[in-house]
């Protein structure tokens, strides 16, 4: 699991894919946006939600969705908070919980899938005592 705050998104900002094949040679990637600009809640070509309140969670998306590997959560908050994201099964077990000190402004959060057994489940993210449900698929 990783967390990408905005402090790391600068002019020299990197990252790499890596293709690991076993017996296959095809390799295609689709929806890649990378781009400078401003701050935005928006991701592109990404369905978001939001919510008001002091304390809520803002531009809350989960991608690629169905997950294949690993799942993003990406969201803003306003103020330095801890925030806690739990994957959930449909019976209520939550399956894993993951403390994240999420900074001021655009967070990521990157949770491995490869351990889950295809299927429907629930991100709970949860700060300042609220909680935010949003639905995912495993392939």
């Amino acid at each position: 699991m990783t967390n990408i705050t905005t402090q790391y998104w600068n002019q020299n900002f990197r990252y790499k894919f890596r293709f690991e094949g076993s017996g296959g040679n095809n390799l295609y990637l689709d929806n890649i946006n990378i781009y400078p600009g401003g701050p935005s809640d928006v991701l592109v070509g990404e369905e978001t939600s939001s919510v008001s309140g002091p304390e809520a969670l803002e531009g809350i998306s989960l991608f690629p969705n169905p997950a294949d590997g690993e799942l993003n959560i990406s969201y803003h908050v306003s103020g330095n908070t801890v925030t806690t994201v739990q994957v959930v099964d449909l019976l209520g077990k939550v399956i894993s919980g993951h403390k994240i000190n999420s900074m001021t402004g655009e967070n990521l959060v990157v949770i491995s899938t490869e351990n889950l057994a295809p299927g429907l489940y629930n991100a709970q993210i949860t700060v300042d005592g609220k909680s935010y449900v949003k639905q995912f698929m495993v392939k």
